[in-house]
């Protein structure tokens, strides 16, 4: 099976970590072997910030890079485009590392696809929300997220389809 997930709009750029800051406005579209699955903004997901016991990997220290550190885990939800309701994890995180960073911003569109198990389920992703660089970045908007993982494959990489850098500035994560 063959997993597309796109993000768009303007973001936030961490240059030293190489994260992004995605905002509730930012467009997220899924798709499943070529089926149209999500086309949300982040901020039409529903966060439950109760810590949630998963046991799908999460925790394990081979998920994410040794530069996060895992906080919690609760859920969110969202309303699919058959109409269906999708959980899925939503952590929070925090970079280990603390120090000025080079900010960028700007609209992207970013790109992953990946081949996925034919057992694949939306609910097998995992967005991270890295707290420390959202507040970090104080940008007067809420941050919703910054990473989506695949238990097993780790974080997925985004490519770059397009940008268009706006701004440049320093900012301190601690």
């Amino acid at each position: 099976m063959k997993l597309e997930i796109e993000v768009l709009g303007s973001m936030y750029y961490d240059w030293d970590n190489e994260e992004f800051s995605w905002d509730l406005d930012n467009i997220i579209k899924v798709k499943v072997d070529n089926e149209l699955v999500i086309n949300k903004r982040f901020g039409e997901f529903t966060v439950n910030e109760d810590e949630t016991d998963l046991d799908n990997g999460i925790y394990k220290p081979d998920v994410l890079p040794s530069y996060y550190l895992i906080d919690y885990v609760g859920s969110c939800t969202i309303k699919a485009e058959s109409g269906d309701i999708i959980t899925i994890p939503y952590a929070h995180c925090n970079l280990k590392s603390e120090g000025n960073v080079t900010i960028k911003y700007g609209k992207w569109h970013l790109r992953a696809e990946l081949e996925v198990e034919n057992e694949f389920k939306l609910s097998d992703l995992v967005i991270v929300r890295l707290d420390n660089l959202i507040d970090a970045i104080d940008s007067g908007e809420p941050g919703f997220a910054s990473l989506i993982l695949l238990p097993g494959k780790g974080a997925i990489k985004f490519n770059e389809v397009a940008s268009n850098i706006k701004d440049t500035y320093e900012c301190y994560i601690e």
